[in-house]
């Protein structure tokens, strides 16, 4: 099984006040909480059923089936 990579560039972070969001391709996928010890992504999309951080470059999206086409 391969797993899809996107390129340099599909995937930011954007700070919006207290509150940081990972966009894929430009939309808000995931957003952080206001405390910034919290290390855990929460989804905010139907389609992505949880974002782990790999490493400091690099970000695993694991995609809900029940919901793919639904966004």
């Amino acid at each position: 099984m391969t797993i899809p990579t996107v390129g340099p560039g599909s995937i930011r972070i954007e700070q919006d006040g207290a509150d940081r969001f990972l966009l894929l391709h430009g939309l808000r996928v995931a957003k952080r909480g206001r405390v910034s010890r919290t290390k855990k992504w929460i989804p905010i999309v139907p389609w992505v059923a949880s974002v782990i951080e790999d490493t400091h470059n690099s970000v695993i999206i694991r995609f809900a089936r029940d919901k793919v086409g639904t966004a």
